[in-house]
Formats: structure tokens, sequence, C-alpha cells
């Protein structure tokens, strides 16, 4: 690889990065969507995911996942499941994830990635069950679902974990009747601790 390409490559990486730390999700990235596979060196994009187990690293994750399925592949669950965790926990907008309703709920791009992990992703996951912060979407019909629905981060941890565990998660349209699901849950997993490895 040229200089001049290795360059640019790092440059990419660069605004991915500050895309991943303003909080902005994936498929608003104007980076991803314009890069060419052929100007960015694979070794250093593993490189980045592994010094950076962040949410500062979801877009280069991404960028694998998406242009270099095979690399992608060979990153240990363990390592790409804090980058995902804490995008959750960091982004604006969380169009990535999905969608949740009450008769169906649809699982996005960054969804299928976690989901992918299994059990890697619960050691993770399992603490977003507290945070009851405000996860909005974007767009008309998503951005009012998200706000009727009142969506909170903890809302989206609850269906991976339960979908990872092999159940079928329901979601309620009354946020206090989450609440109560997700408490069974983190009563359920604490009691189960001394028994995980």
């Amino acid at each position: 690889m040229s200089n001049a390409s290795y360059n640019n490559g790092s440059t990419i990486i660069e605004s991915l990065i500050a895309e991943s730390r303003s909080g902005a999700p994936l498929m608003k990235s104007t980076i991803l969507s314009s890069v060419k596979p052929s100007e960015m060196d694979v070794s250093k994009l593993i490189d980045t995911v592994n010094s950076h187990q962040d949410h500062s690293a979801y877009h280069v994750l991404g960028l694998l996942r998406r242009s270099f399925p095979d690399a992608y592949r060979n990153l240990p669950g363990a390592v790409k499941a804090p980058v995902l965790c804490d995008a959750l926990s960091h982004l604006t907008f969380f169009n990535d994830w999905g969608y949740l309703a009450p008769d169906e709920s649809h699982d996005g791009e960054a969804a299928l990635a976690l989901l992918e992990l299994g059990e890697a992703a619960l050691p993770c996951l399992i603490p977003l069950l507290d945070e009851s912060k405000a996860a909005p979407l974007f767009g008309s019909e998503p951005a009012t679902m998200s706000t009727v629905y009142q969506y909170r981060i903890n809302d989206f941890a609850y269906r991976y974990i339960s979908k990872i565990l092999g159940r079928d998660p329901t979601f309620a349209a009354d946020p206090q009747a989450r609440d109560a699901e997700i408490e069974r849950l983190k009563t359920e997993l604490q009691s189960n601790q001394p028994n995980s490895p």
C-alpha cells in the first residue's frame, strides 16, 4: 500500500472514530457510505478495534462487518461486544438497533451484530438493564414510535438478553410494565450469577 493510500486510510479511520464519539448512528455516516474498501488497510482497522474497545470504534467495527466479513468474523466476541454495547449507551439516535412495538419488533444492523455474539455479549449487556436513558429514533414513523412508547436503552438491552437466552421477548406499551419485566430478569440473572462462568 502506498503512503498516500495509507495516509488516506488513517484519515478515514480518524473520521470514523470522530463519528462514533459524536454518537452518530451507522446509517447517518457519510463516510461509511462512501469509503472504498480498497482504500483501507484491514490490519489497521483490526488494530483500531482492538485498541478502542468502546463506542469510539463503533463505525470502524461497522466498516469491518460490511466490507471485510472474514476479518470481522475472526475478531473475538469479547472484543466486539464492548464496542457494540458501549455504542448502545452512547448513540444520539438508535435506528441502527431497529424498533420495538407490542405487536412486532425488528432488529436492525447493530442488533443483529450483537445477537450473533450470543452469550459473549451478556457481560456487557446486563449492566445496561439499569440504563433508563431515552433511546430516540429519527425519521417520521420511527421517531413517532420511539416517542409514543418512550424507548429507553434498557428496553433494547432486555430484548437482546432475552433473545440470547433463547426466549421470546415481549414489549409492553406501558414503560412501567416493561420495568416490571426488566426487574424480573435482573433478579433471575442475579440469582444465577454464582453459577456463571
